[in-house]
């Protein structure tokens, strides 16, 4: 791994890090009426509106496409010590996603 792969990962991993939790959120101190308004953090996930939701998702896909872009640069930096393909495990089609054995 070179010094560039490594910066990568760790500014992902601080960036995934600084995420705050639907239970961090809940206990804010700076954040009262949530407690005032929801008895714990599951209930008020459920009574996330639409909007919400979408932004936590499109959150979710950014931080994949980060992961997607570093792994793609960890392969090229480490192809010469890749292991052959037909020796791979190949990942089996589900939708559009692959999921591994």
């Amino acid at each position: 791994m070179n010094a560039m792969n490594y910066e990568q990962m760790k500014e992902f991993i601080i960036s995934m890090a600084d995420m705050i939790t639907p239970e961090e959120e809940f206990n804010d101190p700076e954040q009262p009426e949530l407690r005032k308004r929801y008895t714990c953090a599951d209930e008020m996930m459920h009574e996330m509106s639409d909007d919400r939701l979408i932004d936590e998702y499109l959150t979710f896909m950014a931080m994949v496409k980060d992961a997607r872009a570093i792994r793609d640069g960890l392969a090229t930096a480490d192809s010469a010590h890749a292991e052959p393909i037909a020796d791979q495990e190949q990942p089996e089609k589900f939708g559009d996603y692959h999921m591994s054995h």
